[in-house]
């Protein structure tokens, strides 16, 4: 994971990134990518914060995992706000949670099978205030068909999916005010 620190005059990045990212100056800002962890002696902030950001949106990953695989809709509107706006590969526009799920994810997870995200393929940005995340992220899954005899027939179903993500406080979990899934 490949993350930038502002604020001490100097922009540090871990020695596996390719790249520094500079969101400018005076921003506190981080980018958590990928596999790579920080080593102690590479963060410049003793007891990052951005530790528990990263987990705590891989924990909001999983949980959804969990109940997308579960079909478990009730669930999984807990994880969202009511007033989401959301796209999806069924849904062309959701003004709220009640359409997200009425237009993309009833229609769409009953026919999901072995729905995973990607953690390789997994890229956050986290405000300054830590109040608000944007997720890119990949998945793998199957997707089942039914030929004009109703056999089932399933093929591989990739996707890809940016979510945006806001808390009132860092302690607080966090919930989506926006999701586009494809």
């Amino acid at each position: 994971m490949g993350r930038t620190q502002h604020g001490t005059g100097t922009v540090r990045t871990c020695s596996g990134c390719r790249r520094p990212a500079d969101p400018g100056p005076g921003n506190y800002a981080r980018s958590l990518r990928g596999r790579h962890r920080l080593s102690s002696d590479e963060l410049s902030v003793p007891n990052d914060p951005a530790l528990d950001d990263d987990s705590s949106v891989r924990d909001w990953l999983a949980s959804w995992q969990t109940f997308i695989r579960a079909r478990d809709f009730d669930q999984a509107r807990r994880l969202f706000m009511p007033g989401v706006l959301g796209f999806g590969s069924v849904a062309t526009v959701a003004g709220s949670l009640d359409d997200l799920e009425g237009a993309q994810w009833r229609r769409v997870w009953p026919k999901l099978g072995s729905f995973a995200f990607q953690d390789e393929h997994l890229a956050v940005t986290v405000s300054s205030d830590r109040l608000l995340a944007a997720v890119a992220v990949t998945w793998a899954s199957t997707w089942t068909d039914e030929t004009p005899d109703h056999a089932p027939v399933q093929r591989p179903r990739p996707g890809r999916a940016t979510i945006v993500l806001v808390r009132d406080a860092v302690t607080d979990p966090w919930r989506a005010v926006h999701t586009h899934s494809r």
